[in-house]
Protein backbone atom coordinates (compact mmCIF):
# COMPACT_ATOMS: atom_id res chain seq x y z
CA UNK A 1 0.00 0.00 0.00
CA UNK A 2 2.74 2.22 0.60
CA UNK A 3 3.29 2.63 -3.25
CA UNK A 4 -0.13 3.70 -4.24
CA UNK A 5 -0.06 7.25 -5.92
CA UNK A 6 -1.99 10.36 -3.38
CA UNK A 7 -1.64 13.04 -5.25
CA UNK A 8 -1.60 16.23 -3.36
CA UNK A 9 -4.47 17.47 -5.69
CA UNK A 10 -6.83 14.16 -3.80
CA UNK A 11 -5.65 16.07 -0.21
CA UNK A 12 -4.28 19.54 -0.58
CA UNK A 13 -1.35 20.12 0.57
CA UNK A 14 1.39 16.71 0.49
CA UNK A 15 1.06 14.65 3.48
CA UNK A 16 3.13 12.77 6.01
CA UNK A 17 3.54 9.28 5.21
CA UNK A 18 1.31 7.81 8.04
CA UNK A 19 -1.32 10.06 6.91
CA UNK A 20 -1.36 9.18 3.43
CA UNK A 21 -0.89 5.90 4.30
CA UNK A 22 -4.33 6.03 6.81
CA UNK A 23 -6.10 7.43 3.89
CA UNK A 24 -5.60 4.65 1.69
CA UNK A 25 -6.80 2.31 3.79
CA UNK A 26 -9.54 4.59 4.82
CA UNK A 27 -9.83 4.58 1.09
CA UNK A 28 -9.51 0.75 0.12
CA UNK A 29 -11.86 0.00 3.23
CA UNK A 30 -14.30 2.59 1.51
CA UNK A 31 -14.60 0.52 -1.84
CA UNK A 32 -15.44 -2.65 -0.40
CA UNK A 33 -17.92 -1.29 2.04
CA UNK A 34 -19.80 0.66 -1.02
CA UNK A 35 -19.62 -1.61 -3.59
CA UNK A 36 -19.50 -4.87 -1.86
CA UNK A 37 -16.49 -6.29 -3.21
CA UNK A 38 -13.08 -7.78 -2.10
CA UNK A 39 -10.26 -5.47 -2.14
CA UNK A 40 -6.70 -7.23 -1.92
CA UNK A 41 -3.82 -4.85 -0.70
CA UNK A 42 -0.58 -6.24 -0.62
CA UNK A 43 1.62 -4.25 2.69
CA UNK A 44 5.47 -3.86 3.82
CA UNK A 45 6.54 -5.40 6.77
CA UNK A 46 8.70 -2.56 8.92
CA UNK A 47 12.63 -2.55 9.92
CA UNK A 48 11.35 -4.53 13.40
CA UNK A 49 9.16 -6.99 11.91
CA UNK A 50 11.65 -7.92 9.41
CA UNK A 51 14.40 -8.72 12.20
CA UNK A 52 12.05 -11.36 13.96
CA UNK A 53 11.78 -14.61 13.06
CA UNK A 54 7.78 -14.58 11.88
CA UNK A 55 6.25 -11.35 10.48
CA UNK A 56 3.01 -10.87 11.93
CA UNK A 57 0.26 -8.36 11.57
CA UNK A 58 1.77 -6.16 14.26
CA UNK A 59 4.62 -5.53 12.08
CA UNK A 60 3.26 -4.01 9.22
CA UNK A 61 4.39 -0.62 8.07
CA UNK A 62 2.29 2.31 8.63
CA UNK A 63 -0.15 3.55 11.15
CA UNK A 64 -2.15 1.09 13.18
CA UNK A 65 -5.52 1.52 10.98
CA UNK A 66 -3.97 -0.84 8.62
CA UNK A 67 -3.75 -3.53 11.19
CA UNK A 68 -7.36 -2.42 12.41
CA UNK A 69 -9.27 -1.54 8.97
CA UNK A 70 -8.65 -4.58 7.56
CA UNK A 71 -10.77 -7.75 7.95
CA UNK A 72 -8.62 -10.50 6.94
CA UNK A 73 -4.98 -10.78 6.63
CA UNK A 74 -3.15 -13.77 5.11
CA UNK A 75 0.74 -13.90 6.21
CA UNK A 76 3.51 -15.76 4.11
CA UNK A 77 6.48 -16.65 6.29
CA UNK A 78 9.45 -18.90 6.06
CA UNK A 79 8.26 -22.23 8.20
CA UNK A 80 11.81 -22.61 10.24
CA UNK A 81 12.48 -18.56 10.70
CA UNK A 82 14.35 -15.82 8.03
CA UNK A 83 16.58 -17.16 5.66
CA UNK A 84 17.75 -16.79 2.10
CA UNK A 85 17.04 -19.00 -0.52
CA UNK A 86 18.63 -18.05 -3.20
CA UNK A 87 17.38 -20.78 -6.12
CA UNK A 88 16.24 -23.52 -3.80
CA UNK A 89 13.04 -24.98 -2.91
CA UNK A 90 11.50 -23.48 0.91
CA UNK A 91 8.69 -24.40 2.53
CA UNK A 92 6.54 -21.18 3.24
CA UNK A 93 3.83 -20.54 6.15
CA UNK A 94 0.58 -19.35 4.85
CA UNK A 95 -1.18 -18.24 8.22
CA UNK A 96 -4.76 -15.97 8.65
CA UNK A 97 -3.74 -13.92 11.25
CA UNK A 98 -6.68 -12.24 11.79
CA UNK A 99 -10.14 -12.45 10.18
CA UNK A 100 -12.87 -10.56 11.50
CA UNK A 101 -15.81 -12.61 9.79
CA UNK A 102 -13.88 -16.03 10.77
CA UNK A 103 -11.81 -18.35 12.53
CA UNK A 104 -7.98 -17.59 12.75
CA UNK A 105 -5.12 -19.20 13.48
CA UNK A 106 -4.80 -21.62 10.74
CA UNK A 107 -1.90 -22.40 9.04
CA UNK A 108 -0.67 -23.99 5.72
CA UNK A 109 2.58 -24.86 4.41
CA UNK A 110 3.69 -24.57 0.80
CA UNK A 111 6.81 -25.49 -0.84
CA UNK A 112 8.23 -22.09 -2.45
CA UNK A 113 10.83 -22.63 -5.74
CA UNK A 114 12.77 -19.54 -5.28
CA UNK A 115 14.00 -19.54 -8.83
CA UNK A 116 10.36 -19.38 -10.17
CA UNK A 117 8.91 -17.65 -7.29
CA UNK A 118 6.29 -20.41 -7.66
CA UNK A 119 4.37 -21.97 -5.14
CA UNK A 120 3.72 -26.10 -5.02
CA UNK A 121 -0.27 -25.91 -4.50
CA UNK A 122 -0.17 -28.90 -2.66
CA UNK A 123 0.14 -27.41 0.70
CA UNK A 124 -0.75 -29.10 3.97
CA UNK A 125 -2.17 -27.81 7.46
CA UNK A 126 0.68 -26.91 9.92
CA UNK A 127 -0.62 -29.11 13.20
CA UNK A 128 -0.93 -26.13 15.93
CA UNK A 129 1.66 -28.04 18.14
CA UNK A 130 4.39 -27.88 15.28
Amino acid sequence: MQKVPFPAIWGGAPLEEGERISRITAGLKHLAMSYGVPVVAVEAADTEGLKADRVGLRDMWGPSVVSYECDMALMLNPLNGLSRMGGESQEMRLSVDKNRHGPEGSEMVFTMHGAYFAFNPQGWLLDSGE
